[in-house]
């Protein structure tokens, strides 16, 4: 790629421009994560009326929606040494915990080899005010999941899910191919209200997943969101192992949050199978040439494939199908 495609907000068309020279589970896991406190990064253009029933939070957000559709572009970012990469990643590591960011050089590896896509919408001073990462993934059947990493909704409460960045992240892989399933990790209750706004069809927006209440595994209370873990980041070369064997014993816990076409109330196990398989096979198996040898590459990708199928697929056996809900 020899620069960086820019979309207009205005005109929609893109063009080339020079390149930059330059996630509470078990008794076995830590404590689900907590609502982040709100990060504004930019003042309010208006302020509302008195009486005025909307939110000042709602008049933010649409002013920084608003900023971006009438003087910036949403560019979308393909030169893996472009600057935009290194703040995205500086406002990533701010907030989230070290267990839930990959490396650096990780995101600028999955932008170089095409895996990941990186949208961000920058204010008037050049700073990024919103963005999402995220790919399209084969699963079951030439079926496409279009998962996301990280969002700027995720980051900074006042951005409305499938009004910025992540909006022109669906756009852009519906114009490649067909999106049967969307996916987001590491949502707080919150976030998941707001996440249900993206929908893969009309009326069927992203929601959680659910162990349906009643059931001998919740022990008869209402409907409990299922264990969802991140595997380790980081691996040694030499053997294959996690540079932190302690990630194995207590991963990072998330939220899971997905929709996908046919249905807006529940998943079979089938389908969440084959849709995390594949998810966790693009994400978080490593390239085989950062391994000193295929033994040490063969057991990295065992260990990974443990994790999902022993902490999340195998505890789900049993039932037929989840629940699909709105976080209360």
């Amino acid at each position: 790629m020899t620069g960086d495609r820019v979309l207009t907000m205005n005109e929609g068309t893109e063009s080339m421009t020079d390149p930059n020279p330059t996630r509470t589970p078990g008794s076995t896991s830590e404590p689900r994560p907590e609502e982040p406190t709100p990060r504004v990064t930019s003042e309010p253009t208006s302020t509302p009326e008195p009486n005025d029933d909307v939110s000042v939070s709602n008049v933010i957000a649409e002013d920084r929606m608003n900023m971006a559709r009438n003087f910036d572009a949403v560019e979308l970012v393909c030169d893996p040494e472009s600057p935009l990469i290194q703040e995205f990643y500086n406002k990533l590591v701010s907030f989230f915990q070290e267990t839930e960011v990959e490396p650096l050089e990780t995101f600028k590896q999955e932008i170089r080899s095409g895996k990941c896509s990186l949208f961000v919408i920058k204010n008037l001073k050049g700073e990024i005010i919103d963005f999402a990462y995220g790919s399209l993934i084969s699963y079951a059947e030439d079926k496409n999941l279009l998962a996301f990493r990280f969002t700027g909704a995720e980051v900074d409460p006042l951005i409305q899910p499938g009004q910025g960045a992540d909006q022109r992240l669906i756009e852009h892989f519906q114009r490649e191919s067909s999106v049967d399933a969307l996916l987001v990790e590491a949502t707080s209750k919150k976030a998941g209200k707001r996440w249900y706004r993206v929908k893969v069809e009309e009326g069927n927006g992203m929601q959680w997943v659910y162990i349906p209440s009643g059931d001998s595994m919740n022990f008869g209370l209402s409907d409990v969101p299922i264990d969802y873990f991140l595997p380790p980041f980081e691996w040694n070369s030499d053997d294959g192992t996690p540079c932190d064997a302690q990630l194995l014993l207590k991963p990072q816990s998330e939220y899971l949050q997905l929709a996908f076409k046919g249905s807006s109330d529940s998943i079979s196990i089938e389908e969440l199978r084959a849709l995390l398989t594949a998810l966790w096979e693009s994400w978080y198996i490593r390239p085989k040439n950062e391994f000193d040898n295929d033994d040490a590459w063969q057991k990295h990708k065992a260990i990974v494939m443990a994790l999902l199928n022993d902490k999340i697929l195998k505890p789900l056996e049993n039932f037929p199908s989840l629940d699909l809900q709105i976080p209360d």
